[in-house]
C-alpha cells in the first residue's frame, strides 16, 4: 500500500485543485489555500519574524527550510498544473473543432442514397426501349450515348446507376418525356 507521510498532507492538499472537488467542499478547499499561502507568505517574506529566530537550533531551521522547499515545489506544480488544465481546455476545444469539421466531411463524402440495384435495372430498361426505337427511326446516330449524356447533364450523374433516391422518380419522368418527345 502507497501512502502520503503525515508530514506532506498539508502540501498535498495544498495542490488540490478546486475546480476538481465536489461542491460540497469546494468553500472550505478555497479557503484553506487561502490560508496556507497567508502563512507561506507571512513566514517566508519574514513578515512576523519570531523573537526567538536567531537562537533556533540548526535541526528547526533545516526542518524549516525543508518544509518552505517542499512548499515552493508544491506551489511551482500547482502552477503547472493549471497551465497544463489549460492547455487541455484549449485542446478540448481544438478537438470539438476538428470533429465537427470531420463530421462535414464526412457527410460530404459519403455515398449518397443511390438507387437501388433494381431500380438502375429499371432506368437501363427505358433507355435501352427509348434508343431502340429511336435507332429503328435513325439508325444514323448513337442514341444510347445521348441519353445517357442527357443523363450526366441534367442529374449530374457520371452513371446512370449513381442517380439518386431523390432523383429516382424524376429521371423516369424524364425518360417518359424523351420517349414521347422523339415520336
Amino acid at each position: 500500500m502507497i501512502c502520503l507521510p503525515l508530514e506532506f498532507l498539508n502540501g498535498f492538499l495544498f495542490g488540490i485543485s478546486a475546480t476538481r472537488v465536489k461542491e460540497e467542499i469546494r468553500d472550505k478547499l478555497i479557503q484553506y489555500q487561502r490560508e496556507c499561502y497567508l502563512v507561506l507568505a507571512d513566514t517566508f517574506l519574514q513578515r512576523s519574524i519570531p523573537d526567538d529566530w536567531g537562537q533556533t537550533d540548526p535541526e528547526t531551521i533545516m526542518a524549516l527550510q525543508q518544509i518552505r522547499n517542499n512548499a515552493l515545489a508544491v506551489a511551482r506544480l500547482a502552477e503547472e498544473q493549471l497551465r497544463m488544465m489549460s492547455r487541455l481546455d484549449k485542446a478540448a476545444i481544438i478537438v470539438g473543432q476538428h470533429e465537427k469539421r470531420l463530421t462535414a466531411l464526412e457527410t460530404q463524402l459519403s455515398p449518397r442514397e443511390a438507387i437501388t440495384d433494381e431500380q438502375a435495372a429499371d432506368i437501363s430498361a427505358k433507355v435501352l426501349a427509348i434508343a431502340t426505337e429511336m435507332t429503328e427511326l435513325n439508325p444514323s446516330k448513337n442514341h444510347y450515348q445521348g441519353i445517357f449524356a442527357e443523363l450526366h447533364r441534367r442529374f449530374r450523374v457520371t452513371s446512370y446507376k449513381n442517380v439518386r433516391q431523390s432523383q429516382y422518380q424524376a429521371v423516369l419522368d424524364f425518360l417518359n418525356t424523351w420517349g414521347v418527345a422523339e415520336r
